[in-house]
């Protein structure tokens, strides 16, 4: 007797599967750890090291992996790109195993990886996407089958290249458009260097009569630059007084440099004006 399946496809980065299907569905869930791989090596070296992934759902679930190039847009936006293609493709040089297998309810998957790193490489990347999808009982039916897939990416960067460096094209502070107790960051960099830069920083922000300084976090989530790319960040921050205030951006660029500057904000309008 055959089976009917329906299989609905949802993308997640780093994240789990929250809801369910209506009527006879089965969804599934899987956390991954670690969100993210990195490793600086020496040409020619071997890594050795592996992924876990938990099924803390209560349908076993079949996980497979797929390997995958990809770039980053200035908007942050993710481009996943065929194998093997792109100058900084890891793909050529990583192997998983297993590449599927099953997990049971409240189990855990170990998948083991390798990496000969070439003799001669700057920096490489790949997108490891985790496709887990419910095993259905062989009668019965039909189901809604919700196949999940989860992303992280994987790097190996070159101890003997330079660290990533981030060059400040453009850094602007203004005062939230729907909200002028906030304020809004706009920061344009370009990384120089030859390695990822994940650059942290903060604004001081002070009225410009004297008195308490406030800090916020800048890039808090320690998002990435990929060498030789730009990036377009975004920050809202805030609550901040009504009055003109001087904003101090500290941001850093590597990890021994950091770009300072001061942007003058106007206070609020009074009511009225």
């Amino acid at each position: 007797m055959s089976v009917s399946v329906v299989r609905l496809f949802v993308l997640l980065i780093a994240l789990p599967l929250l809801g369910a299907a209506a009527g006879n569905a089965a969804q599934a869930t899987i956390g991954i750890a670690p969100p993210r791989v990195e490793h600086l090596v020496g040409p020619g070296a071997m890594v050795r090291d592996a992924i876990l992934v938990t099924n803390p759902g209560d349908v076993t679930l079949r996980v497979r992996v797929e390997v995958a190039d990809f770039s980053v847009e200035e908007d942050g936006t993710v481009v996943q790109l065929p194998p093997g293609g792109d100058p900084s493709s890891l793909a050529r040089y990583l192997r998983v195993s297993p590449l599927e297998m099953s997990v049971s309810p409240g189990q855990r998957a170990v998948f083991r990886y390798e990496v000969k790193a070439p003799e001669q490489f700057t920096h490489l990347r790949a997108l490891l996407s985790f496709v887990s999808e419910p095993e259905v009982p062989a009668n019965g039916g039909p189901y809604v089958v919700i196949a999940t897939t989860m992303r992280i990416p994987f790097y190996v960067e070159n101890r003997r290249m330079a660290s990533g460096v981030l060059h400040v094209l453009q850094a602007q502070v203004d005062r939230g458009d729907d909200n002028d107790q906030l304020l809004h960051l706009e920061l344009k960099v370009v990384n120089q260097g030859d390695r990822l830069v994940r650059a942290g920083g903060r604004l001081e922000v002070q009225p410009v009569d004297g008195g308490p300084m406030d800090t916020f976090e800048v890039n808090r989530a320690g998002e990435a630059v990929l060498p030789g790319l730009t990036r377009v960040w975004s920050f809202t921050v805030g609550p901040v007084p009504p009055e003109s205030l001087i904003v101090g951006l500290r941001l850093e660029t590597s990890w021994r440099s950091e770009h300072r500057s001061r942007h003058l904000v106007s206070a609020v309008p009074a009511s009225g004006d």
